[in-house]
């Protein structure tokens, strides 16, 4: 029994100093990478080991990369060019990126503070591709992760309400909604609610905000015009809210 602890502790051990020797020798390929596109405006690369995105991504400044490397911890780090030297500025641990999807990486403003964010955009669900994301808010070199930001599917940043509008649907396609979240620090609050049920066999919308509800008849042209932003014709960032989901959703 003896003989037997040593050997699985000694096997134990040396399967580690595999894992630690594979994910140097892919950090170190990550910093060759980098080094050799140093002096490239823009570059990114999506590959099955990791994910590098580089260029002026959070200022005019300052030269960044984001990288998201799949070893045995599943990394996302940001580097900053200081000096002609890429320096490593922040690091995370998150076992939730997976290789089912491609990952994309969307630098924007997505709590309207004036500072850049990243959202890892690395998921779908059900059959109306529902794009699912992953936020961290900066705090200049440092990122707090929003975790309830992946509960929002195909988000759009509206720069004139400052909010975020997520879609939902199922059902092909007979049941859908959009709701509107508002920040307060770094939560993110519902704000309205609109949903469609049984479509299009009943034409009924129902608007909930500040809790209460209201039920309208809808016809299929307001429809169109409330589900067209968050499907087919997607864009993360708008400057103007959906006329017709304003129109329902007055806070």
């Amino acid at each position: 029994m003896k003989i037997l602890l040593i050997f699985f502790s000694t096997l134990t051990f040396y399967s580690s100093l595999v894992s630690q020797s594979n994910s140097e020798k892919l950090s170190k390929h990550i910093e060759k990478t980098l080094i050799k596109h140093t002096n490239d405006d823009h570059f990114e690369e999506d590959n099955h080991h990791y994910y590098i995105k580089m260029g002026m991504l959070f200022n005019k400044k300052e030269k960044s990369a984001v990288v998201i490397k799949f070893d045995t911890l599943h990394n996302l780090e940001v580097f900053t060019l200081i000096n002609n030297k890429w320096t490593k500025t922040f690091t995370k641990i998150d076992g939730r990126f997976t290789r089912l999807y491609s990952l994309e990486a969307y630098i924007e403003d997505f709590n309207f503070d004036g500072q850049k964010d990243i959202g890892i955009l690395n998921g779908f669900s059900n059959g109306m591709s529902i794009m699912t994301f992953s936020l961290w808010i900066a705090d200049k070199y440092n990122f707090e992760e929003i975790p309830e930001f992946t509960e929002i599917g195909n988000p759009v940043i509206v720069e004139e309400t400052k909010k975020i509008y997520g879609f939902t649907g199922c059902c092909q396609g007979t049941s859908f909604g959009v709701t509107a979240y508002k920040w307060e620090g770094r939560n993110l609050k519902t704000a309205c609610y609109l949903d469609i049920d049984n479509y299009p066999n009943d034409k009924s919308l129902v608007v909930t905000e500040n809790e209460y509800k209201k039920t309208f008849r809808i016809s299929k042209y307001d429809i169109y015009g409330i589900t067209k932003n968050y499907s087919l014709n997607w864009k993360l960032v708008r400057k103007r809210a959906n006329p017709i989901v304003k129109k329902y959703c007055s806070s």
